[in-house]
């Protein structure tokens, strides 16, 4: 099980004490059977045989509730920054960010553009070297627009993995969780011949490390083989 969830079904216990009143099932224990679950980092292997009905009738169902209302409002982010991203100018890379704030709950918006004020006509974009000194990141251009309101928050990206210079100020900013596409891993893909491209997929797994290394939590996304919503690396 995902231990936030989990913590979620703690933290929100009067639908716990509901569920169990109604099976008839000491609430109070069933609290205790759902710390043992924290405790034991998400793993149900240790409940004991005789608190299985808390964990069946109770447990279960109101973690299935909370997980899929957690996953619809992370398709809800990513779809919109899906959406955001089609204002990026940028031919060959549209991508789109969506900063949700722990403090107040608001959200700012980012794409890849040039900076305000900067001409942004389509030969600059054209001009690779020169775009790319250019440009400012989705991810910034949100954090920016964020202040101070992006400490704790969670950033939602589409359209390329995080890349190594979008990870210094995701981590600067103080945000808790970033949910992205998963950079390739080396010898699944085949990288670029020419020294002066670059490999994106290779600073993609370098933000990764720095992320993780500084307490940023990472939740790479998939989309469904049904063609509705995505999946989600920590409800695997």
């Amino acid at each position: 099980m995902n231990v936030n969830v989990v913590k979620e079904l703690l933290k929100n216990d009067f639908h716990v004490r509901e569920k169990a009143k109604h099976y008839k099932l000491d609430d109070d224990l069933a609290l205790t059977v759902i710390q043992k679950i924290i405790d034991d980092k998400g793993s149900t292997e240790n409940i004991h045989e005789e608190h299985h009905p808390f964990l069946e009738l109770v447990i279960q169902p109101l973690y299935q509730e909370e997980a899929e209302s957690k996953t619809k409002w992370r398709d809800r982010m990513i779809k919109l920054a899906n959406h955001v991203s089609e204002w990026s100018r940028d031919k060959n890379a549209k991508v789109g960010a969506v900063l949700v704030s722990k403090k107040g709950g608001d959200i700012t918006l980012g794409y890849n553009g040039f900076p305000f004020g900067v001409k942004d006509d389509d030969e600059r974009y054209d001009e690779k070297k020169l775009k790319l000194n250019i440009i400012v990141h989705a991810e910034v251009n949100a954090i920016i627009a964020a202040g101070t309101r992006a400490v704790d928050g969670h950033l939602y990206v589409v359209g390329k993995p995080i890349c190594a210079r979008c990870a210094g100020p995701i981590i600067q900013s103080g945000i808790k969780r970033v949910y992205a596409e998963k950079p390739k891993e080396e010898g699944t893909y085949e990288p670029p011949q020419d020294p002066d491209k670059t490999d994106w997929e290779e600073v993609g797994r370098l933000a990764v490390t720095m992320l993780q290394e500084a307490g940023v939590e990472c939740i790479f996304y998939e989309p469904n083989e049904n063609g509705t919503g995505y999946r989600y690396s920590d409800f695997k």
